[in-house]
Order: C-alpha cells, then structure tokens, then sequence
C-alpha cells in the first residue's frame, strides 16, 4: 500500500509515507479499542429485543464477530510490532469489516417487519462515515472498504422482491453517505497533505543555510552530537574538516558582496560535489565551512580535505564579475575519544589555523 503523491517533492515521500504509517497507527488503535467497547454491547443490548436462543441474535453476533477478531489482531500487532508496516493494512481490513457487518445486519432486515431495517440503515450510514474520516490515503483506501459492500448489498437487494420505493428507501442514505464520505476523505488527504508540507517546509527553512542551501549550524550541530554519542557507543568514530576561504574579505572589498555571495554558492556546490553520500556538509559561519565524515581516519580524512582543496583551486570561479581565483585552507581533526563534540570542532579549527599559519591552500591536521 505504497502511494506516490504528486503534490509533494521527491525526497519528501518516504517522510510522508512513515507519517501515514504512524497517523494509521493511531486511528487503528483508536478504532480498534472503541469498536472492542461498543459491539459486545450492541450484542448484550439486542437481548431486549431477541431471545438468546433466536436465530436473529445468533446471527447479528456472526455479523459483528469479523470486527471484533480484527480489533483485537490490530491491537497484537501494535503492542508486538509496534513499527511494524501493518497500520494501513489492518485498518482498511478493519474498516471493511465493519462495513461488512453493518451491510450484512441491514441486509438480514431488508423487507422484515418493524422498525430493524430502519435502525440498521442508520447504523451503516455512520461506519460509512466513520470510514471516511479513518481513510488515510484518501479515496483509495474507500475502494475495498466501499466497494466490496455494495456490491454485496446491491445483489441482496436484486435478490429480494421489493418495490422501487422500497428499493430507494433502502439505499438511498448509504449512497448519498458514500459519496459525501469520498469527497470527506479526500478534503482530509488534501489537508493532511498540506499541513504535512508546511512542517516540512518550516523543518527545512529552520535547518538550512538560506545562501548556500547547505545544513546551517543548528543543524549541522545535531547531526554531529548524533554521530558523537554513536561513535562513543560503539566505536566507529569521525572525521571533521573545517574549511575557510583565504582573503575573502578582499573577494568582498574588490568585487561587493553579491560577488562574494556567488562565491560562497559556487564553493559549496563544488565542496558537495566532493563528499560521499553519507558524509555532511554544513556552513560553519560566514566563510567557514564543516564537513562530517562517518567512520573515516586520518589518512582517509586528509584526502578527502585535498580534494576538496583541489575543487576549489584549480577551476576559477565564474561570477559577474568575471572568473575569479579562489583557494581554501582546510584543518583536519579525528575523533579520539572525546567526552564532546565540541572538542573534536575545537582541534579542526586549530588546524585551520595552522594551515593559515603556513601559507594557506593548504590541509593541516591536529
């Protein structure tokens, strides 16, 4: 039951798909827990109207016994998988099932004497709205859950000698229900849809430099205490190279700033073009520019700050200004078992330093 929804960017769909999968969790639950409440009393409450012994309670029990079973495997599954993939399809099962009972108690009523068909027809038409608003994915997830009930109902109805009144009378709330319950559910995907891109959009706004486009220092900072606490747990260590551009402030003073703003988008695009996919880079502050290398040592660590070196150095820079001459120094710093990360970010600067002690466009370590 995996969807692709248009409306959203690429690399925003996995995201969306897990907050499907856990808003599923949640209504699953909910339903499920709710439903274990309120069918064994519908059961209890049909003895004022039967006998235990009549045929009619024994079966609106096998009617609303498929619910109850599915409520209560949800409700394992959630307390053994708790992560597991199994909201979504165990909520439109359940979903199916109570529209199954709920047809099925209407349809056992259809033509009887009294007011039972009057009274199941109401019930169906509140689960058909009750599963519109538990449909996480819209109008698809109504397909089975709608689908499959109609068409039982509508070949019980053919089966029955009723009149076109009666015909009407006995369907007519349920459609009119199921359509409004399709436009309602896919408003909600709509909204979800919507509320769901805002968040992302203000998490991405909050976490990335407005210039480069690169991670900015909060966020640079949280992925980096992350992979401090991990390589303090299991060992695997990190490696961190601080870049500065040399004689920026000259690219500013020489060419204005919006050439020194061309400058800085250039350099991350080519410092980017350099790393690994798992490896982070993030705008230090102003000129300066961290990158995050999981799992590498020195030796590996220096040679990624030479190629980056070298990505900036050898091609001039194309602005407005013309083609401009760019190099960078670059300090290098191992995580050896700091309490801190900030210690780690402590030494790479103090190797910057040096490179810039020592002539600059070049790599040092600490």
């Amino acid at each position: 039951m995996r969807f692709y929804y248009r409306s959203l960017p690429a690399e925003w769909q996995a995201d969306f798909r897990e907050y499907q999968r856990s808003l599923a969790r949640r209504f699953c639950v909910l339903a499920c827990a709710a439903g274990l409440l309120i069918i064994p009393l519908f059961q209890v409450a049909d003895l004022w109207l039967y006998d235990w012994a009549d045929h009619h309670w024994w079966e609106h029990m096998a009617w609303r016994l498929p619910p109850v079973v599915t409520a209560v495997g949800a409700l394992f599954l959630n307390w053994r998988l708790p992560e597991g993939n199994w909201p979504r399809p165990m909520l439109v099962l359940y979903c199916l099932s109570g529209m199954l009972m709920m047809t099925g108690l209407m349809a056992e009523h259809l033509g009887g004497a009294g007011e039972g068909e009057g009274f199941m027809a109401k019930g169906l038409v509140v689960v058909i709205a009750l599963v519109a608003v538990l449909a996480t994915a819209g109008a698809r997830d109504l397909v089975l859950t709608y689908g499959i009930p109609a068409l039982a109902l509508g070949w019980v109805v053919m089966g029955q000698s009723l009149s076109a009144v009666e015909w009407f009378s006995a369907l007519i709330h349920p459609l009119l229900m199921a359509v409004l319950g399709i436009v309602v559910a896919e408003e909600l995907l709509r909204v979800r849809l919507a509320a769901f891109a805002a968040r992302q959009e203000l998490a991405r706004n909050a976490s990335t430099d407005v210039l480069t486009g690169l991670a900015n220092r909060r966020a640079f900072d949280e992925r980096l205490e992350a992979e401090h606490a991990r390589s303090l747990r299991v060992g695997s260590g990190y490696a961190l190279v601080m870049t500065d551009l040399d004689h920026f402030k000259h690219v500013n003073d020489t060419w204005g700033h919006e050439v020194g703003d061309e400058v800085l988008r250039e350099l991350a695009q080519r410092l980017v073009s350099v790393l690994r996919t798992e490896d982070m880079l993030g705008r230090w502050g102003g000129e300066e520019f961290m990158a995050l290398l999981p799992g590498a040592g020195e030796r590996e660590a220096m040679t990624v700050a030479e190629k980056l070196r070298h990505a900036v150095a050898d091609t001039l820079f194309a602005t407005s200004a013309g083609s401009i001459p760019v190099t960078t120094s670059l300090g290098v710093a191992v995580f050896r078992g700091e309490q801190l990360p900030g210690m780690v970010a402590r030494r790479a600067d103090i190797a910057l330093y040096a490179a810039k002690e020592n002539g600059r466009n070049r790599s040092e370590t600490a």
